[in-house]
Formats: C-alpha cells, structure tokens, sequence
C-alpha cells in the first residue's frame, strides 16, 4: 500500500475515491488530516506536482520526510486501536 501511495505521489493522482467531496469539506487544509490526505488526495488538494510530492510550504518532500510522516501515522494508529482495547 505505502509503495502504492508513492507511484500515486510520482504520477500525481489520487488514491482515494471522496477526494473531491473531502476537499469541498475543508479537509485538505486541516492539519489534523493532512497525511491521510496527503496519501489519498494529493492531485485534488494540490499536494503535488507531476514526479513530486509537495510539503505544506509548497516545497518538494524527500524521500525521508515521507517516510517520517508515514511512521507517524502509524505510531497514532497503533495508539488509537491500543486505547480501544
């Protein structure tokens, strides 16, 4: 899925199908959501530009970057499902 979510990023198009609802609703600048939006909706939020993917600066992110913000998501994931258990 990550390495799905990166070829998406090279090529700049969406993964998710309610990007364009999800971007009507503010989502894309809701720093609560900007991962998940910016794996799933990158083309409809304007996260990127063909071959790149874009910070929330509008500069290009490395490889590095996005693999410390996948970790992240992760980590709050791991966090959320242990706290329902």
């Amino acid at each position: 899925m990550f390495f799905s979510f990166l070829e998406a990023a090279k090529r700049c198009e969406d993964m998710g199908q309610s990007c364009g609802l999800l971007q009507q609703r503010g989502f894309c600048s809701v720093n609560f959501f900007r991962n998940y939006m910016q794996a799933n909706c990158a083309a409809t939020c304007g996260f990127c530009r063909a071959g790149e993917l874009l910070a929330a600066d509008g500069s290009p992110l490395n490889k590095a970057s996005i693999l410390e913000s996948a970790s992240a998501l992760l980590m709050l994931a791991v966090v959320a499902v242990w706290r329902i258990l």
